[in-house]
């Protein structure tokens, strides 16, 4: 029934406002008429071998077509658009925490030490002579850096059939605020290219994983050719002002999984790509020297004159000794200032929380039984804005970063008590969930760096206990080392954060989002052959539309003036109509949001304003303030209100019929950056009734006067209260004296 009214609906809306076009193709010429990205696809066609022996008859060499765009152009679209200009940053600079400047503050890119180094002319320490300072080579005075950040990741296609893949590439600059650059729904990543995919026929895995690897450095080397130039001698690109800047693009981050990292710096699967240190001392808790460029490129030297690089199964023998991979040529070795050691930034997704998953997680259930662990979790009470698995972990098909997030939140309270779990145990495992939590601070200072580091130091202190209580342990016996490839990365993300502002900025979950979008959608729009270019073709539509509601909504808070239509003048008739409907629409939406109840917030030291929210239908209306004090047990509540109202010259002459909600929204200032506000929370204040015998109310924490921010102790607290929020929040109304902040939720009892 709902489907046959939902077609009537849409038919009578056809009947009114007939679509514009009649047919498939007559809708494709509709895109086309549409604004575009200024840069268009190519493709660039090479021939390659297949890897087929020498031996064997057919042809060793086979067409690879390479989709792909200009990233020189891709930047100038990005500069280009007057949505991201009130978001846009190009000065590098240091940030302190006060006027001694003792304490540094990191957190956009612009604010790390590499963008400072890069940009301005100032001494540093030399590499090779600790002792000595030198004036570094930086850009011209003038020049505008463009921190160019890349991201790609290979993804299936199909789900349950066939073997379909494609890889694609994206490219996003760090002058985009991450807050903006990070949301999908800003499109602030690019996709730049579809790295080609071969299926190569020679007998050795080893051969083939060294042949796809000498492709994807080979196609990247052509994708990005032009900032070898530009990032030279610079390029002139205009900004959204107008403002024409003598650009140098950088290549400044990749964000990829390990796989992929150790790909990209030459090193062999059981090697870390950003440190030299063995496979035999990936459990160490030190740092060991970063495996720079020059580093690799000196040892692909040295491995081609023992052995010719066209001979692969030699050279991956040879190779393997040094812990290098069969690649010989990487795309970066004439990018100017790529160093390997920085661009590949630690992942919070698959470094972090992945770690947890296949290491931390599966330690404790082998010391607290999983059926323990879900017996617990679902014993938990039930929180608004937190997971509750009423059917525990075990029975999860399918995990992703946010079953990870949700369980994190509450492993450590869950295990704690548990016969195994012994105060040593417990220690490790608070070190470690410190350090995870310190890590995804969006913005950092020199002493939560400090923090970082002590927590990581503390884990590896303890970690030997995992071995001892038999955690550590493979299919059949106890694994008496902690070698793990994931584990010494956790040592680069201090430094990185230094160099190049937070961590969450650079998680391969920005990437990963624009897969549906960018590869999984656009191969559904295809008819399965040839469909590299139907993807190019509907991603390039996909662009258009997206171009255009951005237009739309740039335009639509202007629509009053009346020039805005006079400019639109040029524009397609399609534009015009989409701009008429669009101003119709939003003057509509601005009428209903008049109505929305809501609540001033208010502003924090640092800027941020708290907003403070209800539905707009109240949850219930009651005749009278006895009625409402009789169900939330509050007897003394018109008490209150009366002292309330008189405070705040608002009482009135008696209370009669009142409205009650039994949740708020409430969206304050983040804590480790108060210019940023934080997810939205639900504070709830449920009365009494027979599923919930006592109710279910949030506590509320209050601030009184300043506090001091320290790591993940610190505390932020917003006060908030005037007349309007009388009736939502009965249940804590006489504790907090009209100053709500919701913090940590605890079911609240109140006689």
């Amino acid at each position: 029934m709902l489907s046959f009214h939902s077609t009537m609906f849409t038919n009578l809306q056809a009947q009114q406002h007939p679509p514009s076009f009649a047919s498939g193709p007559a809708l494709n010429r509709q895109l086309e008429s549409l604004p575009k990205l200024r840069m268009e696809w190519k493709i660039s066609t090479f021939d390659y071998p297949t890897g087929a022996p020498a031996n064997q008859h057919g042809n060793h060499t086979t067409s690879v077509d390479l989709y792909h765009r200009d990233p020189i152009m891709a930047i100038q679209s990005l500069l280009d658009r007057p949505t991201l200009r009130e978001h846009m940053d190009f000065i590098p600079r240091k940030v302190w925490t006060d006027e001694d400047q003792s304490t540094r503050v990191y957190n956009e890119i612009m604010t790390g030490e590499w963008a400072w180094r890069t940009q301005v002319r100032a001494p540093s320490l030399s590499a090779d002579c600790l002792l000595m300072s030198v004036l570094q080579e930086t850009l011209p005075i003038g020049g505008s850096l463009i921190p160019v950040l890349l991201g790609s990741d290979k993804t299936h296609l199909t789900n349950f059939a066939g073997d379909k893949q494609a890889w694609p590439l994206y490219l996003s600059i760090g002058n985009i605020k991450s807050d903006v650059r990070n949301k999908p729904t800003w499109r602030a990543w690019i996709l730049l290219a579809y790295v080609p995919i071969i299926k190569f026929s020679h007998p050795k895995s080893a051969v083939r994983t060294a042949l796809q690897g000498r492709l994807f450095h080979k196609s990247l080397k052509m994708i990005l050719k032009p900032l070898v130039s530009a990032g030279t001698v610079g390029v002139r690109l205009t900004d959204s002002f107008g403002q024409i800047r003598l650009s140098f693009p950088r290549v400044a981050a990749y964000l990829a999984d390990l796989p992929e990292q150790n790909l990209i710096n030459l090193a062999s699967m059981n090697q870390n790509p950003s440190m030299l240190a063995g496979h035999e001392c990936l459990g160490a808790g030190i740092k060991h020297p970063p495996r720079t460029s020059k580093w690799i490129l000196s040892t692909v030297q040295k491995i081609c004159q023992a052995v010719d690089p066209n001979d692969i199964p030699a050279y991956i023998k040879v190779a393997a000794e040094y812990g290098m991979s069969g690649v010989h040529k990487p795309f970066w070795e004439d990018l100017p200032g790529y160093e390997t050691e920085l661009c590949l930034s630690p992942d919070i997704l698959h470094g972090l929380h992945r770690f947890w998953r296949d290491h931390i997680l599966n330690w404790v259930l082998e010391l607290v039984a999983s059926d323990e662990v879900d017996r617990r979790l679902q014993a938990l009470q039930p929180v608004v804005g937190m997971r509750h698995f009423s059917k525990g972990i075990d029975s999860l098909t399918q995990w992703t970063g946010r079953e990870d997030r949700e369980l994190q939140r509450v492993l450590l309270a869950t295990v704690a008590g548990s016969p195994k779990i012994c105060p040593v145990t417990m220690s490790c495992l608070r070190a470690f969930h410190d350090f995870l939590y310190l890590a995804q601070y969006t913005s950092q200072d020199d002493t939560t760096v400090q923090y970082l580091a002590n927590a990581l130091n503390r884990f590896h202190a303890l970690k030997d206990i995992f071995i001892r209580n038999g955690a550590r342990r493979g299919k059949k016996n106890i694994i008496q080392h902690f070698n793990i490839p994931k584990l010494a990365n956790l040592h680069l993300f201090a430094n990185h954060i230094v160099q190049m502002g937070s961590s969450p900025q650079f998680s391969t979950e920005v990437t990963e989002t624009y897969h549906q979008e960018m590869a999984k959608k656009a191969f559904e729009a295809t008819n399965k052959k040839d469909y590299h270019v139907q993807m190019v073709q509907h991603v390039e539509r996909s662009d258009s539309v997206s171009l255009m509601n951005e237009l739309l909504s740039y335009v639509k808070d202007l629509a009053v003036d009346q020039a805005v239509y006079h400019d639109s003048a040029g524009q397609s008739e399609l534009f015009q109509q989409a701009l008429r409907e669009t101003v119709e629409q939003q003057r509509a939406q601005r009428k209903k949001m008049e109505k929305q109840p809501m609540i001033p917030g208010q502003v924090d030291r640092k800027g941020a304003v708290g907003t403070t929210w209800l539905a707009t239908q109240a949850h219930s209306r009651v005749s009278s303030l006895t009625h409402v004090a009789s169900s939330y047990g509050l007897p003394d509540l018109e008490e209150k209100l009366n002292i309330y109202a008189r405070q705040e010259d608002t009482r009135p002459a008696e209370w009669g019929k009142v409205n009650v909600w039994h949740n708020f929204h409430v969206k304050i200032p983040s804590v480790q950056d108060g210019d940023k506000s934080a997810e939205a929370r639900t504070v709830q204040a449920q009365p009494p009734s027979v599923r919930l015998p006592y109710g279910c109310n949030d506590f509320v924490l209050i601030q009184q006067g300043d506090t001091e921010s320290s790591g993940i102790t610190g505390e932020l607290l917003l006060s908030l209260f005037n007349r309007y929020i009388l009736t939502f929040i009965l249940k804590v109304i006489e504790l907090c004296k009209f100053a709500l902040f919701s913090g940590s939720q605890v079911e609240l009892h109140m006689p």
